[in-house]
């Protein structure tokens, strides 16, 4: 949708899963300054349908599983998320030949609920719409990402 605002596409709001590319909108003189806000945060939260895997840290750290499913970090902010938490665990370097990539984190919940990936970062929504969460990732690895919002000019005008 940026893509298509930044080559002037009759929007008059742009509802982003990100801060970036609202800010950008400004920036480039897309979009009216002072119209932007955010309209949703989410939080991501570490998924299993094994009971055996009940500490998300030790379970990181010990690597006894084959694939962690996370969203497309260059499409979905909760991928980006997960990437974070892996990092700021220190774990990332040790986890990344496990990871399987979704297309977006509706994916990433059906790796995990296929069982074709052990673990995987999902939204805390998802967590607490299905019920079968065993893991839940300590406070300090919950992540938090912003939605952006803007109206734009080619449709404000």
């Amino acid at each position: 949708l940026y893509t298509q605002i930044s080559q002037h596409a009759p929007f008059e709001v742009f509802l982003a899963a990100d801060q970036l590319r609202p800010k950008k909108t400004v920036k480039e003189d897309l979009a009216v300054q002072g119209s932007r806000f955010t309209y949703a945060s989410g939080k991501i939260v570490l998924f299993s349908l094994n009971q055996t895997l009940i500490n998300p840290k030790i379970t990181l750290e010990q690597g006894n599983f084959t694939k962690i499913a996370i969203a497309n970090p260059i499409t979905a902010p909760y991928g980006i998320a997960a990437i974070q938490v892996m990092k700021n665990l220190k774990l990332y370097k040790y986890l990344k030949s496990k990871i399987v990539y979704g297309n977006n984190i509706a994916q990433t919940y059906q790796f995990v609920h296929t069982e074709n990936a052990e673990l995987g970062f999902i939204a805390l929504s998802n967590y607490k719409i299905i019920g079968r969460l065993t893991l839940g990732c300590p406070k300090r690895t919950l992540l938090k990402y912003l939605s952006g919002c803007r109206t734009i000019k080619a449709g404000h005008q």
